[in-house]
């Protein structure tokens, strides 16, 4: 079969439109919709409940500050609870972080004055100090008996803080135990700092994927237009990417980033292919030879579709919320890179060799 190429045609340019409306759709869609975050990065509970009683509406009934969604895999039947952090908890968690640190920094100032490089004006303010958290600590978890030294009351509240967050559990369980008998359970709890330092880390490492890229990338081609183009059709493969995650309301997670961050690495390796090949072969004309790098594109993205798609499938049949996350980023991603790659990257390049030329 004699497939025509469609860079011979005199419109060709007109394909740039298809990425260029397809970031522009998804631009929207990411700042009036909004990619879901996981429990990773927003922080959150979620119990995982293997019962073959009840039904969404019955747990949604005792949970209704959280999201319910029911499960059925050859792993057993059940329902994922998400639930925000509690509150107190959340206040308590704070806290008692900072009540280690002072106990840290108590234990300093005490080996300093002890070694007489230290005052003892110093170990008293963090005393002081420490006596001030622990009361505010004490206070969240409602605890009203004598707690002894600084440090005792920093071993105390660890006791107090983990018996606080079991106690929450079984709360939770006896809410579950209301609508149905429960076979086994899980929990996965990620606080609000500890979202927020994935969420700012997430951000940092994609920032700089970008930006290391970029220049990797302007060092190889020592030419400007080259480059933006390469750039170019990695950032529409996030960009159009994330838009595809907020209408099938795919969770940003730690899974999904991970996915995000391969597919910068394979659009930059389509994108260089491309790159390379029209600018430093010599043979045929360069619409010729973008056009044999679409094909050897073609396979890599199928390939990678295939194998994610396979992963993709596999998640739906075990109900595996990570290896859908990972699988469905992955093939949306394959499918955007070669919008990206062979409709955005490969206009460029032959946009600016005809200018070239003209000149």
């Amino acid at each position: 079969m004699n497939i025509p190429n469609i860079y011979e045609n005199k419109n060709y340019k007109l394909l740039l439109l298809v990425p260029l409306v397809l970031m522009a759709v998804a631009l929207g869609l990411f700042f009036f919709n909004g990619v879901p975050q996981g429990v990773d990065l927003r922080g959150g509970l979620l119990l995982t409940v293997f019962t073959t009683e009840g039904s969404v509406a019955d747990f949604k009934a005792v949970f209704p500050e959280g999201e319910v969604r029911g499960f059925d895999s050859p792993t057993g039947k059940g329902f994922e609870i998400e639930l925000p952090n509690d509150p107190t908890l959340e206040k308590a968690e704070a806290s008692y972080l900072k009540l280690l640190e002072l106990d840290r920094e108590l234990v300093q100032a005490e080996i300093s004055r002890d070694a007489g490089t230290g005052s003892v004006e110093e170990v008293s303010r963090l005393e002081n100090q420490l006596n001030s958290e622990a009361s505010a600590f004490f206070e969240l978890v409602g605890f009203t008996g004598e707690a002894g030294s600084p440090h005792d009351k920093v071993t105390l509240a660890d006791e107090l803080f983990s018996k606080a967050k079991s106690d929450y559990r079984q709360e939770l369980v006896s809410r579950v135990s209301q609508v149905a008998s429960i076979e086994s359970s899980s929990f996965k709890e990620v606080g609000s700092s500890l979202s927020k330092f994935f969420l700012s880390k997430t951000q940092e490492i994609i920032f700089w994927s970008f930006v290391l890229s970029a220049i990797v990338v302007f060092i190889v081609f020592r030419k400007l237009v080259p480059s933006f183009a390469v750039i170019f059709g990695a950032v529409a493969d996030i960009v159009i990417t994330l838009g595809a995650m907020s209408l099938f309301d795919i969770p940003l997670s730690l899974a999904s980033v991970a996915a995000l961050l391969m597919l910068i690495g394979f659009s930059l390796d389509t994108d260089v292919m491309l790159t390379v090949r029209v600018l430093k072969r010599k043979e045929g004309t360069p619409v010729q030879r973008a056009w044999d790098s679409l094909k050897t594109g073609f396979m890599m993205n199928v390939t990678t579709i295939t194998a994610f798609g396979v992963l993709l499938l596999l998640s739906l049949f075990l109900q595996i919320p990570t290896y859908y996350q990972i699988g469905a980023v992955a093939v949306i991603g394959g499918i955007v890179d070669f919008i990206a790659t062979w409709c955005g990257n490969a206009i460029i390049i032959l946009w600016s060799l005809e200018g070239s030329v003209k000149k």
